[in-house]
């Protein structure tokens, strides 16, 4: 629907210039590229065509070139399309199926579009003032909400755990038990001042302590 869409809009809607504004030729920068992307958009679709349109008759370049691949994977594992996918039959049918709902949708996007910009092109100015269409294109010029999204999902996040170790705490927990092992080394360094009372006073301390822990116990 949306190339059909933005088909209609060109070739078939109201002209945006004015009648006596001449139209430029576009510069060879931007035509060239646009002639070698229509030509490969009309001709590479044959490079692989299916079977219910005479695949098996025509160039099949991506499965021939693929075919190595999937044979060996074949090979290996003993698998195969009528294996996966049912017989050839089936397999058949399946693809009717497909490209027969893939027309299908094809053609709605054309009715649908012919119908919204050729015959009713006024729904978009109904829908424009409604609030379901105001909501709609809020979305749509924000971009799909997609920075908002990435601000809710990532930034709000990542801003709210920077703020919780803007102190380092990791750092700090590290600086702690540094600081209890310089305060170890202290009392350390004062326990161990040579003089004999000072080390009978921590053997009689210690051994006091003993005495009263197998009282209490």
């Amino acid at each position: 629907m949306y190339a059909f869409r933005w088909y209609f809009m060109i070739f078939s809607g109201p002209a945006s210039l004015a009648t006596d504004q001449e139209i430029n030729r576009p510069r060879d920068l931007m035509l060239y590229p646009l002639v070698v992307l229509a030509a490969v958009s009309l001709l590479v679709g044959f490079l692989e065509m299916p079977d219910t349109l005479g695949g098996d008759r025509w160039i099949k370049a991506i499965s021939e070139f693929l075919r190595p691949v999937f044979a060996a994977a074949e090979q290996r594992y003993g698998l195969g399309a009528s294996s996966m996918f049912g017989t050839g039959e089936q397999i058949h049918r399946a693809e009717l199926t497909l490209q027969a709902v893939s027309a299908a949708i094809a053609v709605l996007g054309l009715i649908m579009a012919y119908h919204w910009y050729v015959i009713r092109p006024s729904w978009k100015e109904r829908l424009a003032r409604s609030s379901i269409g105001r909501s709609i294109a809020k979305v749509l010029r924000s971009g799909w909400a997609a920075d908002e999204m990435y601000s809710m999902v990532i930034v709000a996040p990542y801003r709210t755990i920077t703020h919780w170790l803007r102190h380092d705490p990791v750092d700090y927990g590290l600086d702690m038990l540094a600081g209890s092992v310089r305060l170890s080394h202290y009392l350390l360094v004062l326990s161990q001042n040579g003089r004999i009372r000072t080390y009978a006073a921590g053997m009689v301390i210690g051994a006091s302590l003993l005495f009263l822990s197998w009282l209490w116990s």
